[in-house]
């Protein structure tokens, strides 16, 4: 029995630390991003680094949108441009030509000028405090900057879906959670993480879709998910197995590490490859107890956190966090938890949300003595 407590004072554990809250942030309707069950993406809000704001993907509208933690306001980051909101009906008529109220750039905008979105799947902070958006509709990678205005984008070639996470290295290049496609393949899995030159060229593509896929004949939820040390040392999960792998800048792996949890639910094994796009079997995504974030939390540890799905005896909370050493060292593991951890600013304090979206947790990594 996992019995440690994720409250909103302090997260209490048996093992050799504890999260101590440092501050809490109730979030207003208009920014609330809910951690749902079962959701695919899982970059939809992202912590800026100095700690002060939050942007985050307003699913209803397709735009990006920012939260001033300290002063309690939102903005725009970048709007999707909705024909439906213009007058399209004719204005006069000569003859059999119709003349109408909107342009053609107008007709062809839906979200498709440089600094609009069209349909985003993914946002992040790097370092410096600028924002990668992921766009899935428009098949590309925008960048602003940290005071929310727009500096650049790269559109994504075919070999590549849009990224589920985003990632600027050491170097400059782009780091990206993407899959590798192939047309010719019966079953189109393959490198989830690729490198990017600042102008948009794949220079390398490394972590490839793991074993536990292929024995269970699928590749339709089945996601990279990772993080980068001060070093750039490159740290890699998929949502199908608990085992973390370490790559060095250039994506040549070094290690592998991180035992399977006794608790661990493996994914089914499905009839028929999942080779193409379609619906998914009924309860099929909550069918195992998925990994749904891997988080760099500085001074050397890594946060691995799973989603229980309900599925692990005598365990109540919707996510588990094990704590590693970059070394491989399990500092804490089983830990239950009411919130979703999302973030790590500058000074290593770690952001959660909850289950429901309305509150934001900052909270700090408080070592035992002695270790």
């Amino acid at each position: 029995m996992i019995n440690s407590v994720f409250g909103l004072i302090v997260l209490i554990t048996p093992f050799a630390g504890n999260f101590s809250v440092y501050e809490e942030f109730p979030l207003p309707p208009e920014v609330w991003v809910s951690s749902e069950q079962y959701s695919t993406y899982r970059g939809y809000l992202t912590i800026r680094p100095d700690g002060t704001r939050l942007a985050f993907i307003d699913q209803e509208a397709l735009e990006v949108r920012s939260y001033d933690l300290v002063k309690g306001v939102s903005g725009q980051v970048a709007p999707h441009t909705d024909v439906a909101d213009y007058q399209w009906g004719p204005t006069k008529r000569e003859g059999d030509t119709i003349y109408f109220t909107g342009t053609v750039s107008d007709i062809a905008r839906q979200g498709r000028r440089p600094d609009e979105v069209n349909t985003p799947i993914a946002i992040k902070y790097d370092r410096s405090g600028r924002l990668f958006v992921s766009d899935l509709g428009n098949r590309r990678v925008s960048v602003f900057s940290p005071e929310g205005s727009f500096e650049s984008s790269f559109l994504l070639p075919q070999s590549v879906s849009a990224p589920s996470d985003m990632r600027i290295t050491a170097n400059g290049n782009y780091l990206l959670s993407n899959l590798s496609l192939d047309s010719s393949r019966g079953n189109n899995a393959g490198y989830h993480c690729n490198l990017f030159s600042p102008d948009g060229r794949l220079l390398k593509s490394f972590a490839y879709t793991p074993k536990t896929a292929f024995d269970r004949n699928l590749w339709l939820g089945v996601y990279a998910l990772f993080d980068l040390d001060e070093r750039g040392d490159i740290y890699v999960a998929f949502t199908v197995d608990p085992a973390l792998y370490v790559f060095n800048s250039a994506g040549e792996l070094q290690k592998t590490f991180g035992e399977i949890p006794g608790w661990w639910i493996p994914p089914p094994k499905l009839e028929t490859p999942r080779s193409r796009i379609r619906s998914e079997p009924d309860g099929f995504h909550g069918s195992w107890t998925r990994v749904v974030k891997l988080i760099y939390a500085g001074d050397g540890r890594l946060i691995r956190c799973t989603e229980t799905n309900g599925l692990i005896k005598d365990c109540s909370k919707p996510f588990i966090l094990d704590v590693f050493s970059t070394d491989g060292r399990l500092i804490a593991g089983g830990i239950e938890s009411e919130y979703l951890p999302v973030g790590v600013d500058n000074d290593n304090m770690i952001y959660f949300l909850t289950v429901s979206g309305d509150h934001l947790v900052k909270s700090a990594w408080i070592e035992s003595e002695g270790k």
